[in-house]
C-alpha cells in the first residue's frame, strides 16, 4: 500500500511538473505584453510562455521561439493566444498579422482568428473587410465628327 502512494504521488508530480513547462520563449527589443502586463525587455533576453498565455507585440515586433525550434515573429500591434496539450500545442493570431516558420518535427498548430492556418512556413495577416470593388465601364473612347 505504501508503495502504490509513492507511485502515485511520482506519476502526479511528473504530471504536474509537465504542465508547468514553458512552451516558447518571447524575445524583443522593446516592451510587450504578456497577460495584460506591460513587460520591459532591459536586461532580459528571452521570458518564457505558458499555455494559455496571450502575448502582444508594442511598437515593434517580438520573436516567438517554440521549443520545437519554431519560430514565429509578430508584427508590431499585434496579438497571439496559445493553448497547450501535450501533443498539440496551438498558436492562435488573435490581431495583426505574424510571419511564422515551423520545424520539420513540430506539432504546433498555427490558427487565426480559431481558424487553422496551412503550410509549415508563412505570413499571417487580416483580411480586408472592404466591400468587394465594383468594376466600371472603360471610359469611351474620344470621337471625332468631322
Amino acid at each position: 500500500m505504501k508503495h502504490t502512494r509513492i507511485c502515485l504521488g511520482i506519476v502526479a508530480s511528473s504530471f504536474i511538473a509537465f504542465a508547468s513547462q514553458p512552451i516558447a520563449t518571447v524575445s524583443g527589443s522593446s516592451s510587450f505584453e504578456l497577460d495584460g502586463n506591460l513587460i520591459n525587455t532591459a536586461g532580459v533576453t528571452a521570458w518564457p510562455l505558458m499555455p494559455g498565455d496571450r502575448v502582444a507585440a508594442k511598437d515593434s515586433p517580438i520573436v516567438v521561439a517554440m521549443r520545437d525550434g519554431s519560430r514565429i515573429t509578430l508584427a508590431a500591434n499585434s496579438q497571439l493566444r496559445f493553448e497547450a496539450t501535450a501533443a498539440e500545442p496551438t498558436a492562435d493570431l488573435v490581431a495583426g498579422s505574424m510571419q511564422f516558420t515551423l520545424t520539420a518535427r513540430s506539432t504546433l498548430r498555427i490558427l487565426h482568428g480559431g481558424t487553422p492556418v496551412e503550410g509549415r512556413s508563412g505570413l499571417v495577416s487580416p483580411v480586408s473587410r472592404a466591400a468587394p470593388m465594383r468594376m466600371l465601364p472603360p471610359p469611351p473612347s474620344p470621337v471625332s465628327a468631322r
